[in-house]
């Protein structure tokens, strides 16, 4: 599944890929048919993090379409990569970068607490 493998990347990129594990795959949905055979462009981005896991939100879009036609909530742990049980990562959450950003984030958040409940 793509949205698990760029959701991995981006986590990738703030931790050793062996320290990280997927944990959960907590959303993905179809927003828009894609047609048969179309290439799909995948973009990351950290939506939420906690002690020891980071959710990343992952859309894509076809190339020829500005429209996202796909999108998913993803969550890794960070893990001690000898005794494989989670630690601590110690990532800080930037400022998101626009409104939309924030947005993203509100519902990242929103989804990750209903569906603990």
């Amino acid at each position: 599944m793509w949205l698990m493998e760029t959701g991995f990347m981006t986590t990738a990129m703030y931790k050793k890929p062996e320290e990280v594990v997927c944990f959960a795959v907590n959303m993905s949905k179809f927003l828009k048919p894609v047609p048969s055979g179309a290439i799909i462009d995948y973009t990351g981005q950290v939506a939420h993090v906690g002690k020891s896991s980071v959710t990343v939100y992952i859309y894509g879009k076809t190339f020829d379409s500005d429209d996202i036609c796909i999108e998913g909530l993803v969550t890794y742990i960070t893990i001690d990569k000898t005794t494989r049980k989670k630690v601590a990562h110690g990532i800080v959450m930037d400022e998101p970068a626009d409104e939309e950003e924030v947005k993203m984030r509100q519902r990242a958040l929103k989804f990750l607490s209903n569906s603990n409940a």
